[in-house]
């Protein structure tokens, strides 16, 4: 007679561990919930914007883009922005957009380019 398998018993008791667990960690899942303004803040429900860390930015009005274009040059010249950075997303930002970041304590603002990123 050939001698029973370990494995198989075991085999079936850590399955049926795995099945209560995933039950329990499904039962305890939190559903997100989404702001009113979905386009003003993440989906986690963070405002990005009103963190200490993170500079003012706003999106170029088209008179002062064509005035920076002027200025500095064509838009393929200036440094880009993914429309992946969450800022971006938060901001409502389109590939072509220029994005004006005021740091504090910096005289001159610095311009980025929106460019499909991810």
């Amino acid at each position: 007679m050939p001698a029973r398998s370990k494995r198989s018993s075991s085999g079936r008791a850590s399955s049926k561990r795995r099945a209560a667990a995933k039950k329990k960690v499904e039962s305890k899942k939190i559903k997100p919930q989404r702001a009113p303004e979905a386009a003003a803040v993440e989906p986690g429900g963070f405002d990005l914007m009103s963190h200490v860390l993170v500079p003012r930015h706003e999106i170029v009005p088209p008179d002062e883009r064509e005035e920076l274009i002027r200025k500095y040059g064509p838009l393929k010249l200036f440094p880009k922005i993914l429309t992946t950075d969450p800022v971006v997303r938060q901001l409502g930002a389109k590939p072509g957009d220029v994005i004006k970041i005021t740091r504090p304590g910096e005289k001159v603002p610095a311009y980025r380019v929106v460019v499909r990123g991810g």
